[in-house]
């Protein structure tokens, strides 16, 4: 009986501990002014979920805010690990004062910059409209590998995503601004809105492409097609968008 009670205290003890840490870490972090009007701000909740997020003023009245991450977060001394459950990869930032964190690894835009607190968090009422589903993915690009065996063209340049098209599922995308360049000596880029994403290797496995970031330590996917190159889905793209040639590289 004494044992028990002894775990139940400990188990309080430690949970108690979690949940006063991540009350008092719990807020919206920001960092300015990324591109003219495109923050981006890491919001985390008292119940030990996160969003990471580019906002992007369009107008007085209006921002269009783009989920890059989310999922829960955890903390250890000052460093705070933000976990994502949509991919799995990891951003971890440190906590030097007590109104900033500073990115330790994360999205290439994250290196060596702090957040700076700015208001509470709220409620994580984004959680749902958010989430996608990376089996379905998963299993989306291994039957279009079945159907496309014949390989497509891969060019080497600059590909872009174009505003208001239709994507491949039938819907009009927002007009997100995506620049992925591919080098001849497998590394890329990928920009949103000429803000960097990624940075890394890419690779190719038939008619799919492999993008791992160095940073994330993690491979997105996109489908090599007719039209180009088909979204598996990039950081903030849920919708499956086409992204073609712009510029060839010689």
């Amino acid at each position: 009986m004494r044992k028990q009670i002894f775990y139940l205290s400990l188990f309080l003890s430690l949970f108690g501990t979690t949940v006063t840490a991540q009350g008092q870490l719990s807020g919206c972090y920001f960092l300015w002014t990324l591109n003219k009007n495109v923050d981006c701000s890491i919001s985390l909740f008292n119940d030990g979920r996160y969003s990471v997020e580019l906002d992007e003023q369009v107008s007085e009245d209006w921002i269009l805010s783009m989920v890059l991450s989310q999922g829960f977060y955890s903390i250890e001394d000052k460093t705070i690990t933000l976990k994502d459950d949509n991919f799995g990869f990891e951003i971890q930032l440190e906590r030097p004062y007590t109104k900033s964190v500073l990115a330790e690894r994360g999205f290439v835009l994250f290196k060596g910059k702090t957040f700076i607190y700015q208001q509470d968090s709220g409620e994580a009422d984004f959680w749902e409209e958010s989430r996608i589903d990376s089996i379905s993915l998963k299993k989306e690009r291994e039957t279009y590998l079945q159907q496309h065996k014949a390989l497509y063209p891969l060019h080497f340049g600059t590909y872009e995503s174009e505003r208001n098209k239709i994507n491949n599922r039938g819907e009009r995308g927002e007009g997100n601004d995506y620049e992925l360049t591919l080098q001849a000596d497998h590394r890329y880029t990928l920009h949103y809105k000429r803000i960097p994403l990624l940075q890394g290797s890419w690779q190719r496995n038939g008619n799919e492409l492999q993008l791992y970031d160095e940073s994330l330590r993690h491979t997105f996917y996109l489908l090599i097609g007719e039209e180009g190159l088909i979204s598996k889905s990039l950081p903030g793209e849920y919708l499956g968008i086409v992204l073609k040639i712009r510029d060839f590289l010689i």
